[in-house]
């Protein structure tokens, strides 16, 4: 049967969670999307169907196509995937409803396998030589399967081959026989109370507010630390902007923060201070924080009392640390070495070589590889520039720091992946860390950069800073966001917290703005399950399927900051 290689589909990169989510398909998008669970879609109709339900209020409904193909990659696919838990040597069985319309024809079945730490099959039970067919009632399947010491973690879902529709509803996991209960349950008005002692209400999100006694808290929060970082949900929420402009104005005012830094492009962002020293126009401000998140009317408010700011005997600079982009670095070294022909040329032919990798990487979608051809070109040139600057009678040893900088942002393009960007952002954020000893740093970047997890950019510092570091991430309950959606930029409306994640127990303490304090509730053993297993909104500068997935806040943030009502970002800065 040619549906057996179903079975051996790839190991995708799915979002781990260590407690089955939705299982019986209630939680949906405001597209009518399934929510929680990993799809793939090859040209099959994947949906929520409320009208047909084996029970509570909806089902999972697919549509195949007309035209049967024996492509391996034409097939449909829901699934999860969870930690080992508490399963290892242990028998789980998962029990799938699935009914079907007579004009079915193909095959659909549930799976459900144990995979090895090295993302290795250890074990596979499935259906598919039991296919449902043609017109049939809600049947029930049922699966068990063993779970051995090596098992990390387990993939489970439903898999969809042919034409016509069926329909999947009320999948249930038992443990050696006794069925694996919804965790999550409202909270009590004990857990609300114990909650609430633990955070520490807000008046407003609104920057100009005068009397800032509320952020009064932050000088303790903060302590010491000299590196602040605030997070965001998303890159276009306007109310996140204008909390953390509100916050970032209290730090330098009353607690001498004095530098400033963006998940932009760094050489660009340094030519904003321009604007906020009072030497350049806003219009060419916005123009250097280069990507669409940062040319908002909330950052022209940041840098139009920035450079009001300055205008006093203190001092804020703008910096940023991101390295997407080389053309400022290629442009300032141009200018450095335009007396040298020679080199002027090679640098042409660097920066010819480097749109020609870049075109290639974005083409074939490859995980940013230098081919060989590439880099018989592109490091001999740099290792001249290097050369070049660090052997300089003209240059100054700022300049000659800075220059190598330019080189070094250079390379980073060149090494670039998810984890090597976030690796590279902390490189540089330290790099000007290290040019400014004696300053305190307010850095802004999205939640999923800030935080402590060991791959991204927190992580990073959080290593090399130790207690000079400390983050606050953002949540948001509901409302609508800016986003890149269908090849634009719009509004995007946000999905609606469900039970099961942190912005729905939040939400229900019914306090606007708040800031929570992770480091003291972590303490407090009543409410430990609460920093554990749950979802956040995690959506960057592109509209997903799916805004929330599994994160433990407790080892991200040491704070978060929540806000109940969301409105778009507004790029009517001038």
């Amino acid at each position: 049967m040619r549906s057996k290689i179903l079975i051996l589909f790839l190991f995708s990169n799915f979002l781990l969670s260590q407690t089955p989510r939705n299982l019986g398909f209630e939680n949906v998008t405001v597209e009518n999307m399934v929510l929680t669970w990993k799809t793939i879609n090859r040209d099959y109709k994947i949906e929520i169907d409320s009208l047909e339900k084996f029970s509570d209020k909806r089902s999972l409904k697919i549509e195949g196509k007309n035209n049967l193909s024996d492509d391996k990659s034409d097939f449909a696919l829901v699934s999860q995937r969870i930690s080992k838990k508490n399963f290892v040597g242990k028998e789980l069985t998962l029990k799938t409803r699935i009914k079907s319309k007579s004009d079915f024809d193909g095959v659909a079945f549930p799976y459900i396998k144990t995979i090895d730490e090295n993302k290795k099959l250890i074990t596979i039970r499935n259906s598919q030589d039991k296919p449902i067919k043609g017109n049939t009632d809600w049947q029930e399947i049922v699966l068990k399967i063993p779970v051995s010491e090596n098992t990390e973690f387990l993939d489970f879902g439903v898999i969809y081959k042919g034409k016509g529709t069926a329909w999947f509803d009320n999948l249930e996991l038992f443990v050696d026989g006794k069925l694996l209960e919804n965790p999550f349950k409202e909270l009590t008005n004990f857990e609300k109370s114990s909650i609430k002692k633990y955070i520490y209400p807000l008046k407003t999100f609104d920057p100009s507010e005068k009397d800032n006694s509320d952020l009064k808290i932050l000088k303790n929060l903060v302590g010491n630390s000299k590196v602040v970082a605030l997070g965001e949900s998303t890159h276009g929420s306007s109310e996140i902007y204008k909390m953390k402009d509100r916050i970032i104005r209290y730090l330098v005012k009353n607690e001498n923060f004095d530098i400033f830094s963006i998940e932009a492009q760094m050489q660009q962002s340094y030519l904003v201070e321009n604007y906020t020293n009072g030497n350049s126009s806003l219009k060419d401000a916005m123009k250097n924080l280069g990507y669409w998140t940062w040319r908002t009317k909330e950052m022209a408010d940041l840098l139009n009392w920035m450079k009001d700011f300055n205008n006093d005997k203190k001092k804020i600079s703008f910096t940023g640390f991101d390295m997407q982009s080389v053309s400022e670095p290629i442009k300032q070294l141009r200018e450095t070495f335009k007396n040298e022909q020679n080199l002027q040329s090679k640098i042409d032919k660097l920066s010819l070589t480097i749109q020609e990798f870049l075109a290639e990487n974005k083409t074939k979608r490859r995980n940013y590889i230098v081919t060989e051809e590439q880099s018989k070109t592109i490091y001999p040139i740099i290792s001249e520039l290097k050369s070049k600057i660090n052997s300089s009678k003209q240059l100054t040893e700022s300049e000659k720091t800075w220059q190598n900088q330019n080189v070094r942002i250079i390379e980073q393009l060149l090494e670039k992946s998810s984890v090597n960007r976030d690796k590279s952002m902390a490189e540089n954020f330290i790099w000007i860390k290290n040019q400014n000893p004696n300053s305190k740093f307010i850095l802004w970047a999205h939640n999923g950069h800030i935080n402590k997890d060991k791959n991204r950019m927190g992580g990073f510092l959080d290593e090399i800073l130790k207690n000079d570091y400390v983050t606050f991430g953002f949540a948001f309950f509901d409302g609508i966001y800016k986003a890149y959606n269908k090849n634009d930029v719009g509004n995007v409306t946000a999905e609606t917290p469900y039970l099961g994640t942190y912005e729905y127990w939040l939400n229900s303490l019914n306090e606007p703005y708040f800031i929570l304090d992770i480091r003291k509730m972590k303490e407090d053993k009543d409410l430990k399950y609460l920093l554990t297993d749950f979802d956040l909104r995690t959506t960057g500068s592109t509209k997903t399927n799916n805004e929330f997935s599994y994160r433990n806040i407790a080892d991200d943030f040491d704070y978060l900051i929540f806000i109940n009502k969301s409105t778009n970002s507004d790029f009517n800065y001038e």
